[in-house]
């Protein structure tokens, strides 16, 4: 945790660092609690949108055997069929984030 505080520290301006600090805290509770990975992934979720500023988010597992995503939970999400089966790695924003290892935000 301590790492990760420390880079949120030089990439972060005062109030945003605040929030930052505040959404590791909260994640840190969950993992010592008794809500495992399941809340740890919602909190995930939610800190998420509050941090970037967003309207929802989309926590993915990832099955490399069969080479798509599940959708392990979200936070504002509504009427979205893509999230509804598995996604190909490669297709959809998720998808393509995977194949390029990269963050995707989608306006």
């Amino acid at each position: 945790m301590g790492q990760a505080i420390e880079r949120l520290n030089a990439a972060l301006d005062g109030e945003r660092w605040g929030a930052a600090a505040e959404a590791l805290t909260q994640l840190g509770r969950a993992a010592a609690g008794a809500g495992g990975v399941p809340r740890i992934l919602e909190l995930v979720a939610e800190q998420a949108i509050l941090l970037v500023g967003g309207d929802a988010c989309a926590v993915f597992t990832l099955d490399a055997a069969a080479q798509h995503l599940l959708l392990a939970c979200g936070a504002g999400l509504t009427n979205c069929p893509d999230f509804a089966g598995p996604v190909p790695i490669g297709r959809g924003v998720a998808g393509r984030a995977v194949a390029t290892r990269t963050v995707a935000v989608w306006p």
